[in-house]
């Protein structure tokens, strides 16, 4: 059974899959949807992979935070991904910082890769728009975030489109890597899994930078406002008038939700429908809208109320133990090839 031997059900078989999220602050919907809700459906799927979710505290840094701050979103971090049902038996959750070669082996990639590459990736032209781009930080996260995967040996990272340009990125880093140094590292594959960029309540794309999120363990009381406040097409001012729905942020939630109907129609189509033709006003959307919300996390909620932050402490401490099981061998092959 041993595939990363402390106590562990992964299957050796398996494929290795590993994800991040960073710990800046409370769940938003953008984060269910873009990292939770896929990581949910692949813990189902124990024959097919070994799931690893590394909580990039590192990474964390370049949002300003203090490590107070790091420290107690980390945990309270965790506290929410069991909370919305992550098993960290199934899915091993562990600190960025805990993984000690990972800044070594992302020193050992900087030389592999050209500041003009860098400046081409998605995520460094993000951070010049959106933070403070005087810190090296910025240009140089994509490579440690390629180290975070390649550290893990990770044969499948699952992703959006959006987030196609940065695996590729690791992709060439490997590559590199073996043919420089020799074969140590597996070559990544992308698991095309569904993006939806959900909106914030003011349209933009949801971030707590702008101060416009829906967060999953909000009270009811607080969803039903902030879906009350998003925004609508000002041109539909009557329930009868016609409405742009990509004008409209709520019909984005019902976009992400993508519930069924009892007639197996989806229930955007009939938001959609009903905006357009003008026979469902705003106000009736948006009540639906965050029921729909409130009905879904519900349990979750509940579920949160009753945890104990020692349980996260311990779900990332057994995660940390396996992925140094894991990660010590490769390390050891990064340094006999390099120095």
């Amino acid at each position: 059974m041993d595939p990363f031997k402390p106590e562990t059900t992964s299957n050796k078989d398996a494929k290795i899959l590993m994800t991040g999220i960073r710990p800046t602050g409370r769940l938003h919907l953008g984060n269910y949807f873009s990292v939770v809700k896929h990581l949910l459906e692949l813990q189902e799927k124990p024959d097919d992979y070994n799931c690893f979710l590394m909580i990039a505290d590192l990474h964390a840094l370049i949002s300003g935070l203090t490590p107070e701050e790091i420290r107690e979103n980390t945990i309270q971090l965790v506290v929410d991904l069991m909370a919305l049902d992550i098993d960290p038996e199934r899915v091993k959750i562990y600190r960025q910082s805990d993984v000690s070669g990972v800044t070594y082996l992302a020193s050992i990639l900087s030389n592999l890769v050209s500041v003009a590459r860098m400046n081409r990736v998605p995520a460094f032209k993000e951070a010049m728009e959106n933070d403070d781009p005087t810190m090296f930080g910025f240009m140089g996260y994509p490579v440690m975030q390629a180290a975070d995967i390649l550290i893990m040996n990770a044969e499948v990272v699952p992703v959006g489109p959006d987030q196609a340009p940065h695996i590729e990125l690791t992709r060439e880093l490997a590559r590199k890597f073996n043919s420089t140094y020799g074969d140590v590292f597996e070559i990544p594959e992308r698991l095309d899994v569904t993006s939806f960029i959900v909106p914030g309540t003011d349209r933009r794309k949801m971030s707590k930078q702008f101060d416009n999120c829906i967060y999953v363990f909000d009270s009811e009381e607080e969803t039903t406002k902030k879906v009350n406040s998003a925004m609508t097409d000002e041109k539909k001012i009557h329930k009868g008038d016609a409405g742009d729905i990509k004008k409209c942020a709520v019909y984005g939630y019902y976009l992400a939700f993508d519930r069924i109907c009892s007639d197996g129609q989806p229930l955007w189509a009939i938001v959609e429908q009903g905006c357009k033709d003008g026979t469902r006003g705003c106000a009736e959307c948006k009540e639906a809208c965050a029921t729909m919300i409130n009905s879904e996390f519900a349990p979750h909620r509940a579920n949160r109320d009753d945890s104990d932050n020692m349980d996260s402490i311990l779900a990332m401490a057994a995660g940390a133990e396996i992925a140094h099981y894991h990660i010590s061998p490769i390390m050891d092959k990064v340094a006999k090839h390099v120095l």
